[in-house]
């Protein structure tokens, strides 16, 4: 959170820093401050979540008074959540120093942006997906970000458990 309470004066005179340079920096710090809500939840470091689970916990919890208010029982019926996971999402929540971080974060104007709507489709909710190869239309995450949307489960490497591969140029074998 201190890193995005710097402003330009604090950095004038260090070694190193000119006016563009501090100018493109203060500027990729104020763009950092909206976080999509699944990769705000991965960042803060809870024990045991990852992004896949920061992204499931996402669909699930709409924002973080609801993420904060989900006990144990609640998080172990979720696919993919087993009790140490979801003690380590309780115990989180439940320590004043991790609450007190978050809300430094929000004072320093982090702002969370919520996910586009679900609009999930039969062809693929529920199903693995691969992507593999060059990809012209669409790059890999934007692809990935909306395949999710639409209920799929994108991997990055074949399984005995994979139903789709999309395909681009110069895929691997």
């Amino acid at each position: 959170y201190e890193l995005f309470n710097l402003t330009a004066d604090m950095l004038v005179g260090l070694e190193g820093f000119k006016d563009k340079k501090i100018t493109n920096l203060i500027e990729s710090i104020n763009k950092s401050k909206t976080i999509e809500w699944s990769n705000f939840i991965f960042a803060l470091g809870i024990m045991n979540i990852g992004k896949k689970t920061a992204f499931t916990l996402s669909k699930i919890y709409a924002n973080l008074d609801d993420l904060k208010a989900a006990n144990v029982d609640d998080l172990i019926c979720i696919d993919d959540i087993g009790a140490i996971v979801a003690s380590s999402i309780v115990e989180y929540f439940a320590d004043p120093d991790n609450v007190l971080n978050i809300n430094k974060l929000f004072d320093a104007g982090v702002k969370i942006k919520q996910p586009e709507q679900t609009t999930s489709n039969p062809n693929f909710a529920g199903k693995t997906v691969v992507l593999t190869g060059t990809l012209n239309n669409f790059t890999r995450p934007y692809l990935t970000k909306k395949l999710q949307n639409m209920g799929a489960n994108v991997t990055s490497s074949v399984s005995k458990n994979t139903d789709m591969v999309i395909v681009g140029a110069d895929a691997g074998s």
